[in-house]
């Protein structure tokens, strides 16, 4: 891969990152999950929240999964280089992918189990906690890429390089900290692994 086509990986990959950043800030301003938006918790929340704000968010998290393919094509390209960075590329393409599982999950298996009567509300949870595994992976391996990428940056960066490298990396190994940890707590730790695992993404675009 020459410097020409790393650089539209590279822009690639940075499109891919910024995609799921957006649609995630998109999701939490308008849609917002069920208690948020007012439908109350449990299977009847769900379901009436599925129902009728089912068709935006499909919508949304389909942008989302366009912008995790994205960013694992071009950062399994990047890792297929020369350098010292492939370790990293290939973590945040794994994380893409582990973030594209999530959301297809979200997509394919959210409405019908979500929908299929207070008797299967349990079963959905059990699909929905699995769903949010992949996605805690996803930013973990994500956001240790970009702590991966961050110290790079510090190595051979200028002054303000090296400045952004100290804080991308910061916010990698906290991204990757409380999402590791999430995925052993589960949905407990939603909001914590969410927010974390967005700022890493941030600084990596």
């Amino acid at each position: 891969m020459d410097i020409s086509e790393r650089k539209r990986a590279g822009a690639m990959a940075s499109l891919g990152l910024a995609i799921p950043v957006a649609t995630t800030l998109t999701y939490m301003a308008t849609l917002g999950g069920p208690d948020a938006a007012g439908y109350g918790p449990g299977y009847e929340g769900f379901s009436a929240y599925i129902t009728e704000r089912g068709t935006d968010i499909v919508t949304v998290w389909t942008v989302e999964a366009v912008g995790f393919i994205l960013c694992a094509i071009a950062c399994f390209g990047l890792a297929a280089g020369r350098g010292a960075e492939r370790a990293a590329w290939n973590a945040i393409a794994l994380g893409s992918l582990g973030g594209f599982i999530s959301t297809a999950m979200g997509i394919s298996l959210f409405p019908g189990f979500g929908t299929a009567g207070e008797d299967h509300y349990p079963l959905f949870i059990a699909v929905l906690t699995g769903s949010f595994y992949f996605f805690f992976i996803g930013k973990a391996l994500t956001a240790i890429g970009v702590a991966g990428l961050a110290l790079a940056l510090v190595r051979h960066g200028n002054v303000l390089s090296k400045g952004l490298g100290v804080l991308a990396g910061l916010a990698g190994l906290l991204g990757f900290a409380a999402n590791l940890k999430a995925s052993a707590t589960g949905l407990e730790g939603i909001m914590q692994g969410g927010a974390t695992g967005v700022l890493a993404t941030a600084f990596g675009v």
